[in-house]
């Protein structure tokens, strides 16, 4: 799993420090069906910006994402420069 943080964030200073995390998904889009994923975290440097991950892209930029934050997808990758790999551990949820 790939998401994107701004540089220099308590996160990604967290990450270095323990690379546990835990990530809380509305699963219904409506406050319900909480679903958490917990794993383990790591910036990577290998990872290409958001704009030339054709999966990511096409989900954020179909759904209209980006333009509901005012950004371009350009813009947003510029914005979120540094991208996280999740590699998953457990899931719980609905």
């Amino acid at each position: 799993m790939i998401v994107y943080s701004e540089p220099d964030k308590p996160k990604l200073r967290n990450i270095e420090r323990n690379p546990r995390v835990a990530l809380n998904f509305d699963g219904d889009r409506q406050g319900g069906d909480i679903i958490v994923i917990q794993g383990t975290a790591r910036v990577a440097s290998e990872v290409p910006p958001a704009t030339q991950v054709a999966g990511y892209a096409r989900k954020y930029d179909a759904g209209g994402f980006y333009r509901q934050i005012g950004l371009s997808g350009e813009q947003f990758a510029s914005r979120y420069s540094v991208p996280i790999v999740i590699e998953p551990a457990s899931l719980r949820g609905h």
